[in-house]
């Protein structure tokens, strides 16, 4: 009798061996694609985007939607065991194409990790993919709780974008930093291995403004703070304290960014910004260069009014942000492309003599959040020290070089 495959579950599973066959050939790497597929990735040739508009994707990658922490750590292991280069993705409200996978890689999506837990007094732990700027919203909204720093973006950064970013908003001035506000990340590293890293581990700090590049941000656990307004204040007595929701659980479910959504015609408009970290010593030096830039590249961007945020150092600085533990100021330029034709092409010269400025004067940035990202100008922005210490813990989290390839080291 001839054996006959009923399950076409078969057939869907034998159809992308195939094509990954073709794809990338008979090797280790295209075995490994197998046990990827057979664990929910799917093959894709979408071209994508993110925030910025600037950066393309390649195409012909593997793209998975875990919605654990441990589904995320399976997919790390097989990944890292058969060489697949990994990148990872939030809301992709990025402007440099960090986030977006090229052809070979592993894409592993943060929107399904979307669980909050009241898992202590004062603060809570948070999936990688909660949109911050919602979290926030939703907490005050229905539990009387806020989170001590939010970014200034909308709705787009995760909470683990944030980290990976590094974490400042208008709210810095008083509260720091995010990295003040965080006690703990748990962090997917080389062969699946889960780490709990709290704010004692000395590699602590090197986890905000990483970009990714020691591995996949899992779970934060976040500070909140109630809200009690000064009449309450008043009408309390001391020793009495807000309802702290313990143990609850909710999922934050809701259509989140990523690179697909930055090429729909609705989608947001992109800003363009270019921020120094200044002491404040040389504030004024600093706000005049930005408006020399500013009056010289007027066709380039429709510019909005310079912000300005203070940030306290509260106990100590992340070395990818600042180079010092002081309080800093965050300002800078930022808008819309100008509808001018030009505006492109004088974008990419407006981005040019930033950096120039910016190394020439010594000015610190959030290159983060930038559209300016090469190997090259990591190593000539941060000092010896600095990189030296980073390209450690990026060996000793990820030896093989696999999270994030290419964009901040040259392997």
């Amino acid at each position: 009798m001839k054996f006959k495959y009923q399950n076409p579950f078969f057939f869907l599973v034998a159809f992308s061996f195939f094509s990954l066959m073709q794809l990338f050939g008979e090797n280790r790497q295209s075995l490994g694609f197998q046990h990827l597929v057979l664990a929910g990735a799917q093959v894709s040739q979408d071209i994508q985007t993110d925030f910025g508009r600037l950066e393309r994707s390649g195409s012909n990658y593997l793209e998975v939607w875990p919605s654990t922490t441990e589904e995320v750590a399976f997919l790390v292991k097989i990944a890292y065991e058969h060489d697949i280069p990994i990148r990872t993705q939030g809301g992709a409200h990025s402007e440099n194409g960090n986030s977006l996978p090229r052809k070979g890689e592993l894409l592993i999506h943060t929107s399904k990790l979307l669980n909050i837990t009241f898992s202590g007094v004062g603060y809570i732990t948070v999936d990688a993919g909660v949109s911050v700027f919602l979290l926030n919203k939703r907490l005050k909204e229905i539990f009387g709780y806020f989170i001590p720093v939010v970014n200034g973006g909308g709705a787009g950064p995760t909470i683990g974008g944030f980290v990976s970013a590094g974490g400042i908003g208008e709210q810095s001035k008083t509260f720091g930093g995010l990295w003040e506000n965080v006690n703990s990340i748990t962090l997917v590293t080389s062969n699946g291995k889960i780490n709990k890293i709290t704010k004692h581990n000395p590699m602590f700090l090197f986890l905000f403004g990483s970009m990714g590049q020691l591995g996949i941000v899992a779970q934060v656990e976040l500070s909140i703070l109630p809200i009690i307004n000064q009449s309450d204040r008043d009408n309390q007595p001391d020793n009495q304290t807000i309802e702290y929701p313990h143990g609850h659980h909710i999922v934050m479910e809701y259509s989140g960014t990523n690179g697909k959504y930055w090429k729909e015609s609705g989608a947001e408009r992109p800003l363009y910004w270019f921020n120094l970290f200044v002491s404040p010593d040389r504030l004024s030096e600093a706000r005049g260069d930005l408006l020399k830039l500013q009056k010289k590249y007027s066709h380039a961007i429709d510019f909005i009014s310079i912000y300005h945020w203070p940030v306290k150092n509260i106990d100590k600085m992340p070395p990818l942000i600042y180079h010092h533990d002081d309080d800093f100021i965050a300002l800078g330029i930022l808008g819309p492309k100008s509808n001018s034709s030009q505006a492109i092409e004088e974008l990419f010269h407006l981005e040019d003599d930033f950096n120039k400025l910016v190394l020439e004067k010594r000015y610190r940035r959030y290159i983060q959040t930038e559209f300016t990202a090469s190997p090259q100008y990591y190593k000539s922005y941060y000092s010896k020290k600095t990189y030296n210490q980073f390209e450690k813990i990026k060996i000793f989290f990820d030896p093989k070089f696999l999270f994030n390839r290419g964009s901040f080291f040259n392997r």
